[in-house]
Order: C-alpha cells, then sequence, then structure tokens
C-alpha cells in the first residue's frame, strides 16, 4: 500500500470498530440475563479503545485528518456554547490568534508578512463580536451632542488569501509562497482601512484643498495646519500618511534655510507612508478605531495530490468616530 491507501484502511478500521460498539451495545440490551448484558457492554467498551488505537494510527499515518476534526471540533464549540479543548495535542493543525510559531516553519513566514500592516498601527483595536455595524447620524449643537434615530448598517469585511504549496518539497523551496500570501493579506487589510470599506478613512474622512506641493514648504505647512484644525478638536496623537511620492518631496531644503520639510513635520507628528493612496491623510490615532470580529489567522484546509492548501482569513472594519478629526488631501 502508499500512503493514501493505509490512510484509507485505518478509516475503514474505524469505521468497522464504530459499527462494532454500536452492535454489541443494540444486542446487550436484548438480553434478559444481567450477565450477559455486562459482558456485552465490557466488549464494546474494548472495541472504544480499538478505535482509540486506529485513531492514534490516523493521526501518524495522515495528521491532516486531524486538522478537519479539529475544525469540526471548534465548529460544532461554537454551536454548543461551550469552549472546550480538543483531548488530543495536535501540533501544526489551526494557528493560534496570538502565535509563537518555531522560527522557519511555514506560519512564522506568513506571520512575519503580517507584520507589513501599516494602518492597523494607526487605529485602536476592538474586540467586535457582530457581523455588522449601526452608524447612527449625530447633530452637534452649541451645547449638547445628540445621537439621531437614523442609522445606516455596514457590513464588517471578510478577508481571505488562499494560496497552494507542494507538500513534496522542503521549507526551504515553498517558504517565498507562504509570505507571499501574508503580504498579500497584507495589501488586502490596508486597503480595506485605507479606502475600499464604506467606512474607510478616505470615505469617512473630510477633504481640503492643498496648496501648490510642488513649492518646497507647502506639504509641511498644509500637514501642520490639518494638524491643528484636529488638535484644536480636542484630539491629539497626529499621523500623517503619505504616498511614496509626495513622502519623497519632504527632502526639499525648506526656504533656503538649509532644513529639509521632513524635519518639519517629524517633529510634529508620526509619518507613514503607503502606496495605496495618491495624497496625504492627517489622522488622529484617538479618532479612529478598528473593529475587529476575526483576527487573521492561519487555516490548513486539506491536501489534493501533492499540494497543501492553506487559508489566511479575518473579519475586519475601520470606523472613524468623527469625520472631522481625519483630513484628506489628493
Amino acid at each position: 500500500m502508499d500512503k493514501e491507501e493505509e490512510t484509507r484502511a485505518i478509516r475503514g478500521a474505524l469505521m468497522a470498530e464504530l459499527d462494532a460498539i454500536n452492535y454489541y451495545l443494540q444486542q446487550g440490551r436484548l438480553f434478559n440475563k444481567e450477565f450477559i448484558k455486562k459482558v456485552h457492554e465490557d466488549i464494546a467498551k474494548e472495541e472504544i479503545t480499538h478505535f482509540g488505537e486506529f485513531l492514534r494510527l490516523l493521526y501518524e499515518n495522515s495528521k491532516e485528518d486531524f486538522d478537519y476534526i479539529i475544525k469540526g471540533w471548534n465548529e460544532a464549540s461554537k454551536l454548543i456554547g461551550s469552549n472546550v479543548d480538543f483531548p488530543l495535542k495536535v501540533e501544526n493543525t489551526i494557528v493560534n490568534k496570538n502565535p509563537e510559531h518555531p522560527e522557519n516553519s511555514l506560519e512564522s513566514f506568513v506571520y512575519n508578512a503580517l507584520q507589513k500592516r501599516k494602518i492597523r498601527k494607526i487605529g485602536k483595536i476592538i474586540k467586535y463580536d457582530e457581523e455588522s455595524i449601526s452608524v447612527y447620524e449625530i447633530e452637534e449643537k452649541d451645547s449638547e451632542i445628540v445621537q439621531k434615530n437614523d442609522s445606516t448598517t455596514y457590513n464588517l469585511q471578510f478577508l481571505n488569501v488562499q494560496f497552494n504549496i507542494r507538500s513534496d518539497l522542503p521549507l526551504n523551496k515553498v517558504f517565498n509562497v507562504a509570505y507571499k500570501a501574508g503580504l498579500k493579506y497584507s495589501n488586502k487589510e490596508d486597503l480595506t482601512l485605507l479606502s475600499s470599506h464604506p467606512l474607510s478613512l478616505l470615505k469617512s474622512g473630510k477633504r481640503e484643498n492643498k496648496s501648490d506641493w510642488e513649492v518646497p514648504g507647502n506639504i509641511a505647512n498644509d500637514i501642520i495646519k490639518a494638524k491643528e484644525e484636529i488638535e484644536s478638536l480636542g484630539y491629539s496623537d497626529i499621523t500623517v500618511i503619505l504616498s511614496p511620492i509626495i513622502y519623497s518631496k519632504l527632502f526639499r531644503v525648506y526656504d533656503k534655510s538649509g532644513v529639509y520639510e521632513y524635519e518639519l513635520l517629524r517633529h510634529c507628528c508620526e509619518i507613514e507612508t503607503s502606496p495605496l493612496i495618491t495624497g496625504a491623510v492627517v489622522i488622529s490615532k484617538d479618532s479612529f478605531y478598528i473593529l475587529e470580529k476575526d483576527e487573521a489567522i492561519v487555516e490548513f484546509l486539506g491536501k489534493e495530490g501533492v499540494y497543501s492548501t492553506y487559508l489566511i482569513s479575518g473579519k475586519i472594519s475601520p470606523y472613524l468616530i468623527d469625520k472631522n478629526a481625519c483630513i484628506i488631501y489628493e
């Protein structure tokens, strides 16, 4: 037998043991004599032990089966409403949300790439257990702020990247696939928070006209002006997100002073760059929340032929509590 045939045979033995367990228990109940019932029950328990032996063989021969078993266990736990750990310790099944992976494991390359996510570092992460967000209109008066009855519902964004790797190759020949998949997920998350979600920064923030940014000093002046405007509302902890092209223009001498524009900015706010925007976004971290129902995890989905399939997935949404605390220059 090859490995696949061995695995099928072990699964068949598991089925036979389950049939035997049910048979002895059902037949035992038909007898009137108590000692015959007891012997049947004892034999059924032995068959359960046999089932455990074959289960151990299955794990040794096909750990991939246990990825599905544990996935089903966890899904049933959610429906039952009781989270109980799977009674067997199985390595490399579903990656924990706060993983500590062995150095140079497949999952470590994915999570190293996920460290490239930029926009989540600007917001405040909040664990959010619902599938959607109800945003209510707000009316500001001189002496009060009123939350109106009218609301609009927005769904959290499900993000996923699937990748397939050859399981017959050593790690040093496949880690680039895992890393690129992590980078792709990072890009999707940044895009969701910046522009693609209805509540994203570029769709929720306040747009302002910029001056001529070809003139040295004007980029810094506009951003400092936006910072002061945001801080006048009571917000602090200001970050500016710049396109790489705009960022490169900061390394110009300002007004014959011998000082770069970059130097003017770095003392007043944090600076981030993103190729996903064309201008600049000035935002207070105090006003930007990131609602996360499902943190990014890596799951093993199964194996077909020589390919093993993995999925990176999560569920997230941006939430700007005050559009005036996010100023956009395009």
